[in-house]
């Protein structure tokens, strides 16, 4: 009896879960991580070539596609302006003449849906909350188009017109 009695202690304890240790002392161990932050855009083209022309008419819409990312958790929008008027020489087409249009393809946000181009930054997109931790970019399409006036100037008239994504 005595011995059935000792291999019944013996297997009580065995199934007891855990170690049976006669002292423990536990060491913390840090584990940490910086996550790098992703805030960029990118552009389809790096250029425009509305092609001829003629005074009294509309150039063809051009289209550019338009890519953000962000990990940032944090507001943003994107913006666009001309450095300068389309220029030849001393000659200009007025910004007024050169009009954009929005439209999202993936995003929350809200895009404003077209507008003339400026010397001064306009925003053409507000980035939704959605869009403020972007795990597949948020995809625009900025069309573009010029109208020249009637008794323009024949030349290659040109600008640099500049897209930028902006932390509010």
């Amino acid at each position: 009896m005595r011995n059935k009695l000792f291999k019944i202690i013996i297997l009580i304890c065995l199934s007891i879960p855990g170690p049976l240790y006669a002292s423990q002392q536990d060491t913390p161990l840090t584990a940490t991580v910086n996550v790098e932050s992703v805030f960029k855009i990118s552009i389809q083209a790096s250029s425009i070539d509305f092609g001829a022309v003629e005074p009294g008419s509309s150039s063809a819409k051009k289209n550019v596609g338009i890519s953000c990312l962000t990990n940032n958790n944090r507001s943003w929008s994107v913006s666009l302006y001309a450095q300068s008027p389309l220029s030849y020489d001393a000659y200009e087409i007025p910004n007024s003449n050169f009009k954009w249009e929005t439209q999202v393809t993936e995003g929350t946000g809200q895009a404003v849906q077209s507008g003339i181009m400026d010397i001064t930054p306009v925003n053409f997109y507000i980035a939704g909350m959605d869009d403020y931790i972007t795990e597949a970019p948020v995809e625009l399409v900025l069309s573009l188009s010029i109208d020249v006036p009637q008794g323009q100037v024949a030349g290659q008239y040109g600008t640099v017109v500049v897209i930028t994504m902006h932390e509010e």
